[in-house]
């Protein structure tokens, strides 16, 4: 059972079907048919992204060191797999896509492919001080929330963006203070800014905003409710170990 879990979660299955949830979570809030085609772009493309630069990028922690020992044995085999994947997805993406969503979601794209690896640029956005979370949390709430909207919708709403923003945004923090002995000082990451505490402060401020607004729109973010408040449980009880 442990090897599978370690599969799922290492392999970034889980990240990938996290992402399906909170593209999935915008036709239901906006009360839109599903896109299946939509949702398998993203866990591909999800897939894809994070495993690029996960392998172009290898671990070296003793915190992390599962993931560092199954990386070692399978980082190798899930980027070929992320590339067989990623083709796989091409003819979706024509097929989906209209010209213009496709050139105004060529940055994301571009941030992904770039943002931690250096197999393709001399340099990673990841290296820009204090970017990090923002760029995370940009690219979710526009590949989850805007481009649906782009494709599939009549008209534009950025309300949910904002939501899920800020969610991605909370929930991004805990990584970042998982990373504090790991990322370079040049960073100037938000732990490293602030300390740990006063982040784990400002994830809880922000998922306890979005309880609230949860709270008094559950016609539409019930989930959200159960989601933020599980988040903001799991984010103590990590600090608590810490």
């Amino acid at each position: 059972m442990k090897c599978i879990l370690d599969a799922v979660i290492f392999s970034n299955c889980w990240i990938s079907l996290g992402a399906v949830m909170c593209t999935l979570s915008t036709f239901l809030y906006y009360g839109q048919q599903i896109q299946y085609e939509y949702l398998l772009i993203i866990f591909l493309m999800t897939f894809f992204g994070y495993n690029i630069q996960m392998s172009s990028n290898p671990i070296s922690s003793n915190s992390r060191k599962n993931q560092t020992n199954w990386l070692s044995k399978y980082g190798q085999k899930m980027k070929y797999l992320s590339y067989i994947l990623f083709i796989i997805s091409i003819p979706l993406v024509i097929v989906t896509f209209s010209f213009e969503v496709l050139i105004f979601s060529l940055p994301a794209f571009i941030a992904v492919v770039v943002y931690k690896s250096k197999d393709y640029t001399s340099f990673g956005l990841r290296t820009i001080p204090s970017l990090k979370l923002i760029l995370i949390a940009l690219i979710w709430s526009w590949v989850c929330v805007v481009t649906p909207q782009l494709l599939f919708f009549s008209h534009v709403d950025f309300s949910f963006s904002i939501i899920v923003f800020t969610f991605i945004l909370a929930i991004t923090i805990p990584f970042d203070i998982r990373d504090l002995n790991y990322d370079s000082e040049n960073l100037r990451t938000l732990p490293q800014i602030v300390g740990s505490t006063v982040c784990v402060l400002i994830a809880l401020s922000i998922l306890l905003v979005l309880i609230f607004y949860s709270y008094f729109n559950l016609d539409k973010v019930g989930l959200c409710y159960l989601f933020t408040f599980y988040s903001s449980c799991h984010i103590t009880k990590l600090q608590s170990k810490k």
